[in-house]
């Protein structure tokens, strides 16, 4: 499996959490508008904490390695 240098997971990482940021806030401001969307949108939100998680995860793993 290729690694990632630490910069590049860093910023992965920061564009993430903008992008959980720009979904919460549509959930919470009222863009969306039905049942569907919303677990839609809980969804992303998961899957992109998940990714952030393994993302940590790989940085761990890097610096156990040095």
């Amino acid at each position: 499996m290729a690694t990632l240098d630490i910069e590049t997971i860093r910023e992965v990482k920061r564009l993430i959490d903008k992008k959980i940021t720009n979904i919460s806030d549509q959930v919470i401001y009222g863009s969306i508008d039905n049942y569907e969307k919303l677990q839609y949108s809980r969804g992303q939100i998961s899957s992109l904490n998940q990714l952030k998680e393994d993302l940590s995860e790989q940085l761990r793993d890097d610096n156990d390695k040095d």
